[in-house]
């Protein structure tokens, strides 16, 4: 389970990576609390998510992994459109691209979690 965590910090530096790099790359300018509650959200999301994927909680096919690609697009899609209607800098193109990203990192997570066990 420690290198469960240890994937998480990755994972979540990567989100951290990507988000700031396009957050410069769309001239979004938004409060640094904002990106706290974020990561604070994702990454919750993710522990339980990797706490059901490395105990076998569910049992994985292809279903399965469209419901988490499912249910990412939308903890990622509210996300992005509660700050887009608390900036009004938010552009749709990020949101667009930050939900896209946060679909891949969240599959990639699964990839690695289900590597380890």
């Amino acid at each position: 389970m420690f290198n469960v965590l240890k994937v998480l910090s990755i994972i979540a530096l990567l989100d951290y990576i990507i988000y700031t790099y396009y957050k410069k790359h769309y001239n979004i300018h938004i409060n640094l609390d904002c990106y706290k509650y974020r990561i604070i959200i994702c990454y919750i999301y993710w522990c339980i998510l990797s706490f059901i994927v490395f105990y076998n909680i569910i049992d994985f096919s292809k279903y399965s992994y469209i419901l988490i690609t499912l249910i990412s697009f939308i903890v990622y899609f509210i996300i992005n459109i509660y700050n887009k209607l608390n900036y009004n800098n938010y552009s749709c193109k990020f949101i667009c691209v930050d939900t896209i990203f946060g679909i891949i990192i969240t599959n990639i997570l699964i990839f690695i979690i289900t590597c380890i066990k």
